[in-house]
């Protein structure tokens, strides 16, 4: 068995837009922080994803064993429940939601059913966010209808299960998402993240050929969007391939579909 981590990413797009309860960084944070993701691929999905934190999984080589054990991709009860009292937030009437000025913190998480795993991720994360008093609505539609809702800002939480490479670089799917807009322009931004440093790290990547360079220009690109806790990645599928023991070279790259080339070779077997 060949086994390998996906270029595809799980995650909740956050929307942190002004007058939105996202938009305030620590309850992004003091969610982020009471949700078990290694918990979810082991128990939930089988040990069938790898658990996330970073935007770029492990196989793709843009510093995933750094920055999965960064504060941010770790989860911390206590330090959930210490941020929900900093943003200002207790259960003033018994209810089991904690409040603030009299309004409940209550989040809408839009998510499509077309693959089986999203449910399980979306299921766990409203769990485990009710234990800390926040209320999670899980709202199932089918893709279209999830993806037109990320346009119009009418969200807290957005799911997407999206490739993370195109063209060999997964600089287009960092912008997409997390770029700021230019002349109005947002493309799949529609969460109203912007930084100007990540900005300024996503120029130079563009104009830089050496690779090594572009390695460390992704991985500070990462630490950015961890530090603003600016998506919830809850892992990444692991690809497989099963061949007998006789078939060599059957090596596989970290994308959705498996490829047989003139590098796989049988080896003779002995007549008996």
């Amino acid at each position: 068995v060949s086994e390998i981590s996906s270029l595809r990413s799980v995650l909740a797009r956050l929307n942190m837009r002004e007058g939105k309860p996202l938009s305030d960084k620590k309850i992004r944070e003091a969610l982020t922080a009471c949700l078990d993701r290694p918990g979810y691929c082991k128990v939930l999905l089988r040990d069938t994803f790898v658990p996330g934190g970073p935007a770029l999984a492990p196989a793709l080589g843009y510093g995933y064993e750094e920055l999965i054990r960064q504060p941010a991709c770790q989860r911390n009860v206590e330090k959930s429940k210490k941020l929900l009292k900093e943003a200002g937030y207790k259960d003033t009437n018994g209810d089991g939601i904690v409040d603030k000025d009299g309004k409940n913190l209550v989040l809408d998480f839009a998510i499509y059913t077309s693959r089986a795993e999203l449910p399980l991720f979306a299921e766990a994360v409203k769990s485990d966010a009710r234990k800390m008093g926040i209320q999670i609505n899980v709202k199932a539609a089918d893709y279209t209808a999830v993806e037109q809702l990320g346009k119009t800002g009418n969200w807290d939480m957005l799911i997407s299960d999206s490739m993370t490479i195109r063209a060999g670089s997964p600089a287009h799917y960092l912008d997409m998402y997390w770029r700021s807009g230019h002349n109005g322009n947002k493309l799949q931004n529609s969460s109203g993240y912007s930084n100007p440093e990540y900005d300024a790290l996503s120029d130079g990547l563009a104009m830089e050929p050496d690779p090594e360079k572009q390695k460390h220009t992704l991985i500070a690109m990462q630490k950015i969007l961890l530090e603003d806790t600016a998506a919830i990645v809850f892992g990444y599928p692991k690809t497989n391939i099963i061949s007998r023991a006789e078939i060599t070279g059957a090596d596989i790259m970290p994308c959705d579909y498996y490829w047989i080339t003139r590098d796989w070779k049988r080896k003779a077997v002995p007549k008996k």
